[in-house]
C-alpha cells in the first residue's frame, strides 16, 4: 500500500519545479519590462525638460532684443521730443507706436 502511494506521487517534483521555474522566469521579464519602461520614461521627461529650457531661454533673448530695440527709440523721443511728428510720438495715442 504504502509503495503504490509512493509510485504514484513519484514525478510531482518535476511538475512543482516547472511551475516555479514559470513564475521566477515570469517575475524576471516583468521586472525588466518595468526597467525599461522606468528607464524610457526618464529619457521622455529629460527631452521635454531640455525643450522647456530652450524655449524659455530662447523668450529670455527675444525679451533682451525687444528691450534693446526699445530703450533707443524711448531715449529717442525724450531728448528729441521737438523733432518727432506729433501724430508718432507714443505719449499722444497713449501707446507705443507700431
Amino acid at each position: 500500500m504504502i509503495r503504490s502511494l509512493h509510485r504514484a506521487q513519484r514525478g510531482q517534483i518535476l511538475v512543482l519545479a516547472t511551475m516555479i521555474l514559470a513564475i521566477v522566469l515570469g517575475m524576471g521579464a516583468l521586472a525588466t519590462d518595468v526597467g525599461f519602461y522606468m528607464h524610457e520614461r526618464q529619457n521622455v521627461q529629460n527631452a521635454v525638460d531640455s525643450g522647456a529650457l530652450a524655449r524659455t531661454d530662447d523668450e529670455r533673448h527675444v525679451v533682451q532684443h525687444v528691450e534693446t530695440a526699445e530703450r533707443p527709440c524711448h531715449m529717442l523721443s525724450e531728448q528729441h521730443r521737438d523733432r518727432i511728428p506729433a501724430g508718432i510720438r507714443s505719449s499722444d495715442t497713449g501707446r507705443a507706436p507700431v
